[in-house]
C-alpha cells in the first residue's frame, strides 16, 4: 500500500485505498494519510468514510476532503457542524481554521466575506457556549484568535473572568492576544493580579502585551500589578512582564525595570533594558548608560 501510494499515480491511489478499505480500518487510515490526488473515484469515497464508524477513519477523511480540495469545499463539510459525533465537529472546526488561517491578512483577519464570517461567528459563539465536548470549545477558542475574530472577544473575556476550567482559560488567553483591543485591559489587570497558575499568568501577560500596544496611554494600574507580581512569576513569564511594564508610560514601571537590569539572568536584563528605552523616563537613563560601558556584565554575556 505504502509503495502504490508513494509512487504518485492516481490510478494506483485508489488501487491502494480500495484494498486498504477490504483490509482493516488502520490500513484504511494509512492510506488515507497518504493520499495525493483528488481523483473522480476518491471524491466518490470520501463521503462514506467520513461517517465511517471508525472515529479515525472519519477524522482522516475529513482531513483528505479539505487537503485535496482546500477552503472553497468547506460549504461540503456542512453537515459536520451539527453531527452527534465529535469527531465530526472538532474537525469542522479545525478545518476552517486550517482553511482561512494561512490566507489571513497584515491585521491577522480572515479574508472572509461578510455573511460567511458573520455566520462563522454566530456558530463558534454557540460550540464556545454550548458544545458538550470540551476539546471542540478549546478549538472553537483557540479559532477565534487563529481567524483573528473581534466579534469573539467578548466570549474569550466571558471564559476567562467568569469560567474555573483552566483547559478553556488558556485558549481564551492565547486568542485574546491576537485580537488584542485596548478596553480588554482592565480585565486583564483584574486577572494579572490574582492568577496563580503559572502557565495561564503568562498567557494573560502576552495578551496585555498586545492590548496595550493598540494606544499610547498611560496603565500605572497594570504597571502596579505588574511590578508586585515580577518576583514570584516564574523565569519564562518575568521577560514579557517587563516588556509590559516598558509599554505601560508611567513612572511606576521605573523602578522595577531598574533593578531586573541588573538580574543575573541575560535576557531579563536585556529585555528590562529595553522596556526602558521604550518607558523613556529619564530617570532610566542611568542603567541604559552603564550598560554600554566596555565590559558591562550585559554586554559581556551578549
Amino acid at each position: 500500500v505504502s509503495v502504490a501510494l508513494n509512487a504518485g499515480i492516481p490510478s494506483l491511489q485508489d488501487a491502494a485505498l480500495a484494498h486498504a478499505e477490504a483490509e482493516h480500518p488502520d490500513l484504511l487510515r494509512h492510506a488515507l494519510r497518504h493520499a495525493h490526488t483528488a481523483t473522480p473515484w476518491l471524491l466518490q469515497r470520501l463521503p462514506g468514510w467520513m461517517r465511517h464508524e471508525d472515529r479515525g477513519v472519519a477524522t482522516d477523511a475529513m482531513r483528505v476532503h479539505l487537503n485535496l480540495l482546500g477552503h472553497e469545499s468547506l460549504g461540503a463539510l456542512d453537515w459536520a457542524r451539527g453531527s452527534d459525533r465529535e469527531e465530526h465537529r472538532l474537525e469542522w472546526v479545525r478545518a476552517w481554521q486550517s482553511a482561512w488561517r494561512a490566507l489571513r491578512d497584515r491585521g491577522g483577519r480572515a479574508p472572509l466575506a461578510h455573511v460567511q464570517r458573520q455566520a462563522l461567528v454566530r456558530t463558534l459563539r454557540g460550540i464556545i457556549r454550548e458544545d458538550p465536548s470540551a476539546p471542540v470549545r478549546r478549538l472553537a477558542l483557540y479559532g477565534v484568535g487563529n481567524l483573528g475574530l473581534q466579534e469573539l472577544v467578548d466570549e474569550l473575556e466571558r471564559v476567562l473572568y467568569e469560567t474555573d476550567d483552566l483547559d478553556e482559560r488558556l485558549p481564551a488567553a492565547t486568542s485574546l492576544a491576537a485580537v488584542p483591543r485596548a478596553s480588554s485591559i482592565a480585565g486583564l489587570v483584574g486577572a494579572i493580579a490574582v492568577e496563580q497558575d503559572p502557565e495561564l499568568l503568562y498567557r494573560l501577560v502576552r495578551a496585555a502585551l498586545s492590548c496595550v500596544e493598540q494606544d499610547d496611554a498611560p496603565r500605572p494600574g497594570l504597571a502596579e500589578v505588574v511590578a508586585t507580581r515580577l518576583d514570584a512569576a516564574n523565569e519564562e513569564t518575568r521577560p514579557p512582564m517587563l516588556a509590559l511594564l516598558g509599554r505601560c508610560g508611567c513612572a511606576q514601571a521605573l523602578q522595577p525595570l531598574v533593578q531586573a537590569t541588573g538580574s543575573r539572568f541575560h535576557r531579563q536584563a536585556c529585555v528590562a533594558l529595553t522596556a526602558l528605552g521604550v518607558l523613556g523616563d529619564d530617570r532610566g537613563l542611568g542603567p541604559l548608560l552603564e550598560a554600554c560601558k566596555p565590559g558591562a556584565t550585559v554586554l559581556l554575556q551578549a
